[in-house]
C-alpha cells in the first residue's frame, strides 16, 4: 500500500513509522488510546495553523480517501470515509 499523509494543503512526505501505523494500520494497533488521540491532534494542528479544515488522507487504488477530518465550523465539505479520484486532488 502506498500511503501519503496530507494536512490541509500541505503534504507530509516523511512520517515516523509509528505515526504511519496509527493512521493507516489502526486495525492492527493494540493501543486504541493512540488512535483516539488523532482527532485531538488534528484539531490542535488545524487551530494552530488557522485553517478552516484539516484532514488526514491516504492515496490507494487511484483514489484519495479521507481518514480523519476536522472543521472549524462543523459543516465540512468532506467527511471521513469520503473519497475522490487521485487526479482531482
Amino acid at each position: 500500500m502506498k500511503a501519503l499523509t496530507e494536512i490541509g494543503t500541505g503534504s507530509l512526505t516523511r512520517e515516523p513509522n509509528a505515526l504511519k501505523s496509527i493512521l493507516f494500520d489502526s486495525s492492527d494497533i493494540g493501543d486504541s488510546a493512540a488512535v483516539d488521540m488523532i482527532p485531538h491532534v488534528l484539531r490542535a494542528i488545524r487551530s494552530h495553523l488557522g485553517m478552516q479544515v484539516a484532514f488526514v488522507s491516504r492515496f490507494e487504488d487511484g483514489r484519495r480517501e479521507f481518514r480523519y477530518v476536522d472543521s472549524a465550523t462543523g459543516n465540512s465539505p468532506i467527511e471521513p470515509g469520503m473519497s475522490d479520484p487521485l487526479e482531482e486532488s
